[in-house]
Parts: structure tokens; sequence; C-alpha cells
């Protein structure tokens, strides 16, 4: 028996009496035989086991069915298109562009806005900014003719859970390799939280103690990873934590174009009322969460080749038990991340940590 891997996001409500689909037309690719099966049903009108006529015209089809999934090809907006070693293609994974809101928080200076960027409406299953690196990522494994997919993190990561399911999407076996207690190793972490996401996705859980981890490093495990499975004829495609290299970088240097194409309406009201030139469509700050840097990097990236914007990151990730090594503070992640872009890059660009500025004092306990 065959069945279609279905995505949450396409249905309004599910019952056992009856289903309602946002469109008449949803596409579903069946992981089995890779074709794609098209369900024709028409809002609020299919039953259990009654199939409706196929929509009469092409306007009652959604358009992003067309595009999800689809490994398109990818061009840098112009004024990136200088950069050596751009990415050719890209796999439409995400929910793109996510909305701009405006948050309206008491007590604001009456020259201050303070937009929220909805990246956790990317999309159900990988929601938040992982899958803006992951559109790039899979798209590489894929052209390289790669039959399998291997990254690490926390138990609960949200990168390996995004991970899972992107690789799922695209019928590749996905091996995480997973840091937790002691206790958790030597028994069953359990279906708790992404665990359930990752395992409903078929990934192989790969697990190791916390201290195993900080004694041998990401790095290294990864490398352990692949040189196994390469001794069983597979060929891995290796993702580092949180999908933060050069290449996913380009997520959120696509991201910056993203946000410009969303507010530059507002530039020229800006100049005009305030005297001053914004950034990004008069977007002269962004603040994010920074983990493994390659959100930042991006950000700070496409500001520097585009926008007068400054990028600020606040340090997210949790504190190390005491018998860890630290982790390095966000200022030298990002710096490190910054560094080996811009040397993939070929760019030689001064760069200082004032420039973007990394803050602890919202890091976790």
């Amino acid at each position: 028996m065959q069945s279609a891997f279905i995505p949450p996001q396409a249905f309004h409500r599910i019952s056992s009496r009856q289903v309602t689909i946002f469109s008449d037309r949803v596409p579903l690719r069946n992981f089995a035989s890779g074709k794609v099966l098209n369900f024709y049903c028409l809002p609020g009108t299919a039953k259990r086991g009654r199939r409706a006529k196929p929509p009469t015209s092409a306007s009652a089809m959604l358009p992003v069915s067309e595009s999800f999934l689809q490994l398109q090809t990818y061009s840098p907006p112009d004024w990136a298109a200088q950069i050596p070693l751009a990415p050719s293609h890209r796999f439409r994974l995400g929910m793109l562009p996510t909305p701009i809101h405006e948050w309206r928080l008491p007590g604001l200076p009456e020259d201050v806005r303070v937009l929220i960027k909805r990246d956790d409406l990317s999309g159900m299953q990988m929601s938040g900014n992982k899958v803006r690196k992951l559109e790039f990522l899979m798209a590489e494994a894929v052209q390289g003719g790669y039959d399998c997919v291997v990254t690490i993190g926390g138990i609960q990561s949200n990168h390996a859970r995004a991970t899972a399911v992107a690789a799922r999407y695209l019928s590749l076996p996905c091996h995480l390799i997973l840091r937790t207690s002691r206790q958790e190793v030597a028994s069953d972490p359990g279906l708790v939280g992404n665990l359930l996401v990752e395992r409903l996705a078929g990934a192989q859980l790969h697990l190791v103690t916390k201290e195993e981890y900080g004694a041998v490093g990401s790095g290294a495990l990864l490398e352990q990873l692949r040189l196994e499975l390469e001794a069983e004829g597979r060929k891995p495609y290796i993702v580092p934590v949180g999908g933060s290299n050069s290449l996913g970088c380009w997520g959120y240097i696509e991201a910056i174009n993203e946000i410009w194409q969303q507010t530059g309406d507002h530039q020229e009201q800006q100049r005009v009322t305030t005297g001053k030139e914004g950034g990004t469509g008069g977007v002269t700050d962004i603040v994010m969460a920074c983990g493994s840097g390659g959100t930042a990097a991006g950000l700070a990236l496409g500001s520097a080749l585009r926008y007068a914007m400054t990028v600020a990151a606040a340090e997210a990730g949790l504190a190390p038990p005491p018998a860890l090594p630290p982790v390095p503070p966000p200022p030298i992640c990002v710096c490190v991340c910054m560094y080996m872009y811009m040397c993939m890059f070929m760019y030689v660009w001064c760069y200082t940590v004032g420039d973007s500025p990394c803050k602890d004092e919202h890091r976790g306990p």
C-alpha cells in the first residue's frame, strides 16, 4: 500500500466526516513512486469516500502548489550578483515571503516604529529561520547526487527537525546526531517535542552525551558519521550546526531583499518626513536572536552589500553546564562566520564586532 506524505498546511479542518481544503486543487507527492498525485475537492463539500469534480478554471488552483518542492534556478539580487560562488538553484520549501507586522508597543518614542518579520510563519513543519537556509542547502544536496543527509544539534533542535522534514519531502534518508543526557542515551528519549516529528519523518537518530559532544565537537562527530556511511556505500550530504555555512547564509541575504520588497515603499516617505535616509526600505536596525551565527551573518552581509543598516544579535543559546567547555560568546561566533563567508566570497572587508553588535543580557539560564 502506497501512501502520500500530506503537508498539514494544506488542510483547514480534518475530521472523521469531512475534509475542507483551502484550494480546489492540491498536488501531493507520493514518495513511494515519485509521482505527483492530484486530489480535487470543493471546499466544504467533499465528504468522506467521495471525490469532487476537478475545477474547470486555472484560477481556482493554489498558486504556491506549482512551486512548492520544485527545484528552481536562483538568480541573486542585482546588488549581490557580483559575489563569486553564488548558488545557482534553490528548493521552494518555505511559505515565503513571510509577513511583516507592526508592533505598537506603549511608550515608544514618536520617531520609532517596531516591525516584526514573522518568520515563525514560514511553514508548519519547518517554521522559523531554518527553512531559508535549507532551501539552498537541500538544492545542493539533490544537485550533487547525495543520497542521504546528516546534521547535528541538541535533543530538541529545531534545525534538526526542519532538516528531517525537508529531507523527507525530498525522499532523502536523514541522520540526526543529537546531544542529550547520559540517561536518555542509555535508554530512549521518547517522542517528546521535536523528536516526535523527526521520527514521524523517518529520521535515524544517533544519540551522544553532552560530555562527548563537548569534548569531541560537532565537526568531528559529523566527520565520523560521514565516514561510517561512506563505508556502507552511501554518499552523505553534511549540514553543519544550524545550517550555518557560506551556502546557508544566502537564505538571509535573500531575506534582506525580501524585506526591501515589502517595505521599500516607506523609504521615500521616511526621507521626506524625517530627513533621514533609511536602510532596508526605511528600516534602520534589525535585531534577532543569535545561535550558530548564520542568520546574523547573512543579514549583516546583505546589509553591508546593499543597505545602510545596523544588525544586532542577542544571544539565544543556553549557558553550558560547568563541566563542559564554555561556548564562545556570540561576537566571536558571528565574526568567525563572517570571516569564513567573506573568504569564500573572495571579499576583503573591514568588519568589527561594533558593526554588528551582539548582546548577551537575555541569554538563557
